[in-house]
C-alpha cells in the first residue's frame, strides 16, 4: 500500500528541487533588474544622425563668393527655370551660364528680359527666372549682390 504525500511535504520537496528565492534576496534582485532595463534603454544604439546639409534655404549665396559655392539651376533646352525670389537686403541677381535669358519680375507685375550683360531698369523686384536659349540642357549658377 502506498501512502500519499501530504501537501506540506510536496511543497518542501519542490522547493528543494527548483530552489526558492529567499525574502531578503528579492530586495537585491528587483533593483538589479530595474538597473539592467534602464541600462539597455539608455545605451541602446540609436539611429545615426543625419549629416549636416551643405546649404540651407536661409543661406544666401553672394556673388563675391567663389562660383563653386553659388546655387545651381538645371534648365532643359528652351525651358524655363523655377522662380527665384529676391532675398531681403539683396540688390540683384548674377547668373553664369551659356545662352540664357534672365527675366526680372517687378512687384507691379511687369517683366523685363535681358541677355548677358544687359540690365533691366531699377524697380521693386520680387523675383527672377531664367529661360535656356541653348539647344542643350544648361546648368546655370546664380548668386546675389547685396545692397
Amino acid at each position: 500500500m502506498t501512502t500519499r504525500a501530504k501537501p506540506k511535504e510536496i511543497v518542501a520537496e519542490s522547493q528543494k528541487i527548483f530552489g526558492v528565492v529567499e525574502k531578503g534576496s528579492t530586495w537585491i534582485a528587483l533593483p538589479l533588474a530595474v538597473v539592467t532595463i534602464l541600462a539597455v534603454i539608455i545605451w541602446e544604439p540609436g539611429t545615426p544622425s543625419k549629416p549636416p546639409e551643405r546649404a540651407t534655404r536661409s543661406e544666401v549665396p553672394l556673388a563675391s563668393a567663389p562660383r563653386s559655392t553659388w546655387l545651381k539651376l538645371v534648365v532643359d533646352p528652351g525651358g524655363t527655370s523655377k522662380r527665384i525670389p529676391l532675398p531681403l537686403r539683396m540688390h540683384h541677381i548674377v547668373v553664369a551660364g551659356n545662352k540664357y535669358q534672365l527675366h526680372t519680375v517687378y512687384a507691379d507685375g511687369r517683366e523685363c528680359a535681358s541677355f548677358g550683360k544687359e540690365t533691366c531698369p531699377e524697380g521693386a523686384v520680387t523675383e527672377y527666372y531664367v529661360t535656356n536659349e541653348a539647344q542643350d540642357k544648361d546648368i546655370l549658377s546664380y548668386a546675389f549682390v547685396s545692397k
